[in-house]
């Protein structure tokens, strides 16, 4: 299966003529980009995530699939997804920010469901690397790689387009676009 993921893309981002088997919006995407993506693959499935400064509406009245907090099966293939950001500490709960304990209570679900790629907006606590923000992902994500739950990592947030293994699993940061085979 050919995915071609996007985040954090801007308006004047030309879209790739690229054939490929389903569509994954990591996040951060202007609504005329959606609608652009939305014409362009016509005949292709996409699942999609918010970030935080998303807006909740942003998938409504689209044949876009909000895969937050879900398990789904397409082409065989079975994909997580969870949106947003963690929530910094000492702060209120905000639409688009997750607590670490929100990210562990979907893992143990993602852990009994024969997972084979996450797909989330926000990266692992990735420590020591010089982006911003990569320190500051989910640290509960990093029990995916310790504990093998999936094989697959996709996420947006840094924008840093990269390819990394850890232990089992293979990890790729998109920005703004990346076609992966899985």
């Amino acid at each position: 299966m050919k995915l071609l993921a996007f985040a954090d893309i801007r308006t004047t981002e030309e879209l790739p003529d690229v054939e490929c088997d389903l569509i994954v919006l990591l996040g951060f995407i202007p609504s005329k980009k959606v609608s652009e993506i939305e014409r362009k693959y016509c005949d292709v499935p996409i699942v999609g995530l918010l970030s935080q400064k998303c807006s909740r509406s942003l998938y409504e009245d689209t044949r876009i699939v909000d895969l937050h907090g879900s398990v789904a099966s397409i082409n065989g293939i079975r994909f997580a997804g969870f949106a947003g950001v963690p929530l910094p500490t000492n702060e209120d709960a905000a639409a688009g920010y997750y607590t670490e304990d929100e990210v562990n209570a979907f893992i143990d679900r993602m852990a009994v469901s024969n997972v084979d790629v996450l797909l989330s907006y926000s990266n692992l606590a990735y420590g020591g690397m010089k982006l911003p923000n990569a320190e500051d992902g989910y640290r509960a994500y990093n029990r995916i790689v310790m504990e093998n739950i999936t094989t697959k990592i996709i996420h947006g947030r840094l924008h840093s387009d990269f390819k990394r293994r850890l232990g089992n699993v293979d990890i790729y940061s998109v920005y703004p676009y990346k076609l992966i085979q899985i």
